[in-house]
């Protein structure tokens, strides 16, 4: 009988549907307290071979994340490995690399945070804060605000944020680029250019928004030349890592309205110090890593890891494999 490590709350979500689609497969529930358990009983990792795990959103982020990648490192039966994350740069990660598992990144989070992107275009093009204000104060006043309509947007990155931002923004009749170092062509992207040939579209894009992984080459992207290369009166996205922002250069840069505003639902650390200037920039809105936290998120994340142990069990491909160097 197959076994498979997944942590005890999400279990209680997912049991009747894991009972139903992989009959005969035995659940091991980690919990909190790093015990594993089957049918009830508490078991060591000596009495157990599970082929697979899933790291839930339950667990990420913090102790449970480090905990649980402990015991699946420890486990040498499993072969493959469900995440909730999109990115797998997380320290958490190096503790199983080199071991052969594969892992599934996840999806289910990029709906709401293309949402989040969207959002705050909209914000900013439409200065709802004047709006506001107005409504505060009381006074009948209209404003001339700009459109979405045939606005030119730059996106790094273009995984399922990627492609999710592209769709809902050709939705308003914007112009998309894709920065793409394959160069392959990319569903809802008028234009795919090179991190090389990146520049030119920089410098007359409206948007910019950052969707990529953190590797050594986007690390510290956007910097002085980067925000001096950037249209006037543009603004920037970030729902990728907080690395990969020079956050003082970007704060030099808002003086020149190189960009005019910027949403950062990351940092370069987290949570953001209190005494950041980030905090209380006029043309800067902060949020707390929070871009993912859909209502969906966490349903969508349950059926793609289900869908996903019938695949592997089946002796198929998971989708959205990524091996990590050892």
């Amino acid at each position: 009988m197959s076994e498979v490590l997944i942590y005890a709350g999400a279990f209680a979500r997912i049991e009747a549907a894991f009972k139903a689609r992989v009959p005969g497969v035995q659940a091991l529930l980690w919990h909190d307290d790093q015990t594993v358990t089957r049918d009830g009983v508490t078991v060591s990792s000596d009495e157990i071979q599970p082929v697979a795990a899933w790291m839930s959103g339950d667990v990420l982020g913090g102790r449970l994340q480090r905990a649980i990648s402990e015991t699946i490192a420890s486990l040498p039966s499993i072969r493959w490995v469900q995440t909730a994350n999109a990115g797998l740069d997380n320290p958490a990660y190096l503790l199983m690399a080199g071991r052969g598992i594969r892992f599934s990144k996840s999806g289910a989070q990029s709906i709401p945070i293309a949402e989040y992107v969207l959002t705050y275009a909209l914000n900013h093009v439409q200065n709802v804060k004047f709006r506001e204000q107005m409504e505060a104060d009381k006074q009948w006043r209209t404003h001339l605000f700009g459109e979405l309509w045939h606005s030119r947007w730059l996106i790094f990155g273009y995984g399922h944020i990627g492609r999710h931002v592209a769709r809902r923004a050709q939705a308003f009749d914007a112009q998309v680029t894709v920065v793409r170092q394959s160069g392959a062509p990319a569903d809802y992207a008028d234009a795919v250019v090179s991190m090389q040939d990146m520049p030119a579209a920089l410098s007359e894009s409206d948007f910019v928004v950052l969707a990529c992984p953190a590797t050594e080459q986007t690390i510290g992207m956007v910097d002085v030349r980067f925000i001096s290369g950037m249209k006037q009166g543009s603004a920037i996205i970030n729902v990728a890592r907080g690395s990969l922002i020079d956050e003082q250069a970007l704060l030099a840069g808002l003086a020149d309205e190189r960009p005019a505003y910027a949403a950062l639902d990351v940092f370069q650390s987290e949570p953001l110090p209190e005494d950041s200037p980030l905090w209380e920039h006029p043309h800067v809105t902060v949020t707390a890593h929070t871009s993912n936290a859909g209502r969906g998120t966490r349903p969508r994340g349950d059926e793609l890891f289900l869908s996903n142990l019938e695949l592997f069990l089946a002796g198929e491909e998971p989708t959205d494999l990524v091996d990590l160097p050892g």
